[in-house]
């Protein structure tokens, strides 16, 4: 009995080294499994101590800072990343996340590379809630930051040359919902942008003219192409007249999503060309009326001047007759006076 007792205490030593063996086989494969997960995060990813000490780095990290795992590990992180100011800037997420006790980020420009970078410091905590380490990411948005500020740049650009224009600048979803407006355009109605944005043009036109300007647009839409428009708005000063032009809005896709229109006051010109239509028919009336008074004058004036031109030939012919030569002078001297009055 003795032997088997001895036995079985001999295997049950043997499955708990076994399981010793099993679960180190384990932690093992689960850390290399989790080793190879870390070193092939494309950011540069450092594990710290509560002191801002480096105590593991992925690989993407080494490739960052071309140094050795001997070079990284146990030097503070600010010697890695900020070698000149030898300390944390101030926008460092580190000493805000520990203020926090949560994840902290922030944009900053990193002194070693020279280089804008997306950091975000996550705290790990025991049992006990007392902070053992923290997660250091690090990614390079250089490039994105780059391309957000030539779009801002081109956004502005767009917004001082929609702004800045005399023209009435306004841009339409397929709706008819209002998705940009120039400053001058919303003037023109006595609201900010914002009021105007997401409404439709009912909301600041008569049914009858927003509905013609609607048609326009679905005329834009159905063509895929610019056309101009005579368009017309009552205003507080009266009715006044615009040469709209108007173009699709196309996105990537080459799908059309909205339409684009840009609007020019001509009243003041039209009233010119009315003004010169009226001008120019009463410049034909006054012509009219000219010639028919030179023709009339041509008629009185040709018959007084035959009777003289005939009268005249006569006295010469009747010199000697005092009778006659006296009737043909009353008869020019009467011609005169009616060439006279």
């Amino acid at each position: 009995m003795k032997n088997e007792k001895h036995t079985v205490e001999e295997l049950e030593q043997e499955v708990r080294l076994l399981q010793e063996k099993l679960s180190k086989f384990e932690s093992e494969e689960h850390f290399d499994y989790f080793e190879g997960i870390f070193n092939a995060i494309g950011h540069s990813v450092i594990i710290l101590d509560e002191n801002q000490t480096i105590v593991k780095a992925n690989r993407a990290t080494f490739e960052l800072t071309k140094k050795s795992s001997e070079d990284i590990i146990g030097s503070k992180c600010f010697d890695i990343f900020h070698p000149i100011a030898k300390k944390p800037p101030l926008c460092c997420p580190f000493n805000q996340m520990k203020k926090s006790c949560k994840l902290e980020i922030a944009e900053m420009i990193v002194e070693a590379f020279d280089r804008y970078f997306l950091i975000s410091c996550t705290p790990i905590y025991n049992k006990k809630q007392n902070l053992v380490n923290v997660i250091h990411i690090a990614t390079d948005i250089t490039e994105q930051r780059k391309a957000t500020i030539e779009l801002q740049k081109s956004i502005k650009l767009l917004n001082d040359m929609m702004n800045n224009s005399t023209a009435l600048i306004y841009m339409f979803d397929i709706e008819g919902t209002f998705i940009a407006v120039n400053r001058q355009f919303a003037n023109l109605f006595n609201k900010t942008v914002p009021e105007i944005i997401g409404k439709k043009r009912e909301s600041i036109l008569p049914k009858e003219i927003a509905s013609k300007h609607y048609a326009n647009d679905q005329i834009v839409i159905k063509n895929q192409k610019a056309f101009s428009f005579e368009e017309k708005n009552i205003e507080a000063d009266g009715i006044h007249y615009y040469h709209s032009t108007k173009f699709p809005l196309i996105d990537n896709e080459n799908q059309i999503y909205g339409v684009c229109g840009i609007s020019t006051d001509i009243t003041e010109r039209k009233k010119v060309e009315e003004d010169l239509v009226k001008a120019k028919e009463k410049a034909e009336e006054s012509d009219r009326l000219k010639t028919a008074f030179l023709q009339n004058m041509s008629h009185e004036i040709r018959t007084p001047m035959n009777a003289i031109m005939g009268f005249s030939s006569l006295l010469v012919d009747n010199f000697s007759n005092k009778e006659k030569l006296e009737n043909f002078s009353n008869i020019i001297d009467q011609r005169c006076n009616d060439l006279l009055t």
